[in-house]
């Protein structure tokens, strides 16, 4: 079968490195590409390529000569792709086919998550902006690969990707938001020791800035709030890397369980969204986005 690719040049960097090594696992599969778009080839940049790319380089260098400091990286790529929110557009879509996309979609993610976990990997950016629909095989397909990491990990790795956090990353878990806190503020030389101001603030992040909770009650948002704070308390006398250990693999099931439950909030303005079918979905939706980890299935 041939593979559309999209071809770009990159700096080698930790983030380049870390999709290619990803890459070569996932690579494993035969169908990886139904699943995933990862580094399918690469090999290092001619000084003529990345002159005429957006990067700065001097004109003195020879264009014939290679540089270790930029790549020229293959990927594969759906032909025709929808993103992830237009594959759920309610202006353009009819009931039936809209409540289809988002049932049969999720199922189908839940097979990536899977993979992904059976590999010991877990993506610490899935967001609508990650998730592309083939819209081909109606297949969602998860993108951005050097934002993954490989379990079991070191705090050190984690350090590589506090310049792209932010309290606003809305689909990650409230131990992950605690987690990173803690690496920005380098408190994880021991045991986890947060105080009730920590807590509280994380817990008003994740409620602020999550915009599913603007589409539940008040009463909804202040239980799950409390849940938050009583479940981050628990954490105390925890260590970093012991509550990774336990708790990562839920991370992928949270994020995408958030954006389902965004999706169908939005679509319930439009649409009666009350049929058995999506009353199950959503309840499992909000299993999967318990504050606490074990609570999740």
């Amino acid at each position: 079968m041939e593979i559309e690719k999209e071809t770009n040049i990159q700096r080698n960097d930790f983030f380049c490195k870390n999709e290619i090594n990803i890459s070569e696992i996932l690579k494993k599969y035969d169908f990886f590409y139904d699943y995933f778009t990862i580094i399918i080839d690469y090999d290092y940049a001619k000084i003529a390529d990345i002159k005429n790319s957006c990067f700065n380089i001097s004109n003195s260098l020879n264009d014939n000569s290679n540089t270790n400091e930029f790549i020229i990286v293959k990927r594969n790529i759906p032909e025709i792709r929808l993103s992830f929110l237009e594959y759920f557009n309610s202006d353009i879509l009819n009931y039936n086919i809209l409540i289809s996309n988002i049932i049969n979609s999720y199922d189908k993610l839940l097979n990536n998550i899977f993979l992904l976990n059976s590999n010991n990997i877990l993506h610490i950016n899935l967001n609508h902006e990650t998730i592309i629909i083939n819209k081909i095989t109606q297949q969602p397909v998860i993108t951005d690969i050097k934002n993954t990491i490989m379990f079991p990990t070191e705090i050190s790795i984690l350090e590589h990707f506090l310049k792209k956090y932010n309290e606003k990353k809305y689909f990650l878990t409230p131990e992950f938001h605690l987690i990173m806190y803690m690496i920005q503020n380098e408190k994880y030389s021991s045991n986890i020791i947060i105080n009730n101001v920590i807590i509280k603030n994380i817990s008003d992040n994740i409620i602020n800035y999550n915009p599913i909770f603007n589409y539940f009650s008040t009463n909804f948002k202040n239980r799950y709030r409390n849940l938050v704070e009583l479940t981050l308390q628990s954490y105390k006398n925890i260590s970093i890397q012991k509550l990774l250990e336990k708790s990562w693999k839920t991370y992928n099931l949270f994020s995408i369980s958030v954006l389902y439950l965004l999706v169908i909030c939005k679509v319930s303005k439009v649409h009666n969204i009350n049929t058995n079918s999506m009353k199950k979905l959503i309840k499992q939706l909000l299993i999967n986005i318990h504050p606490d980890f074990k609570e999740r299935r």
